[in-house]
């Protein structure tokens, strides 16, 4: 579990793959796709087993952000949008890291495990952006990747790998959401990163 501090400055940072020699770039994959003394298409192959792939884009997130609902339908905020700018994306990668309104009056069974929760994360594709803080009701073209713990106490980072694909110049999203009066989706950070198969 991850717990963060009351003090933070906040920004918003898209960058492109970090320099640590041991991380594939663009330069290392090539390399193996030309120079191992195998055929194309299994060489291919093996680097998506293995999940060898630069990472094109990583963007963060630090400003602290809260979706609650105004009634008992569903409130969803947008919290983090980056553009794709790549083709052959082979994954995203998102984290969070989130909390609840820290209480419940549902069942003590429930509190501290991820079930009656009604604060969750949704990601999506979109065609085009849209503002921070946004706001908007269910939408089912949205996908849930990740339930905040029930009651949770401390802020806690939780990862998803996402493996829907979007298109070059595609937005993907991430949006916050909460059910119910009394629940709040509290976020401290989020970071999205993009990961593709370079081509020749």
């Amino acid at each position: 579990m991850h717990s963060a501090s009351s003090s933070s400055s906040s920004s918003t940072s898209t960058t492109p793959a970090p320099s640590n020699s041991l991380l594939p770039t663009r330069a290392s994959y090539l390399h193996l796709l030309t120079h191992l003394p195998l055929p194309l298409e299994l060489v291919e192959k093996i680097l998506d087993m293995a999940e060898y792939w630069p990472l094109a884009v990583e963007s963060h997130d630090d400003l602290p952000r809260e979706a609650r609902p105004r009634n008992i339908r569903q409130s969803s905020t947008l919290i983090h949008s980056v553009r794709v700018p790549v083709s052959n994306v082979r994954k995203v990668r998102f984290t969070v890291t989130s909390k609840d309104q820290g209480w419940s009056s549902a069942d003590r069974e429930l509190q501290g495990t991820y079930e009656g929760s009604w604060t969750w994360f949704e990601a999506e594709m979109a065609e085009t952006d849209e503002a921070i803080g946004a706001a908007r009701e269910n939408d089912m073209d949205r996908e849930r990747i990740i339930t905040n713990r029930h009651a949770g106490r401390s802020y806690e980072e939780q990862v998803h790998n996402w493996r829907r694909i979007p298109k070059m110049g595609e937005y993907v999203q991430l949006w916050a959401c909460a059910m119910f009066p009394g629940w709040e989706n509290k976020v401290w950070e989020t970071k999205i990163e993009v990961y593709y198969a370079p081509e020749e």
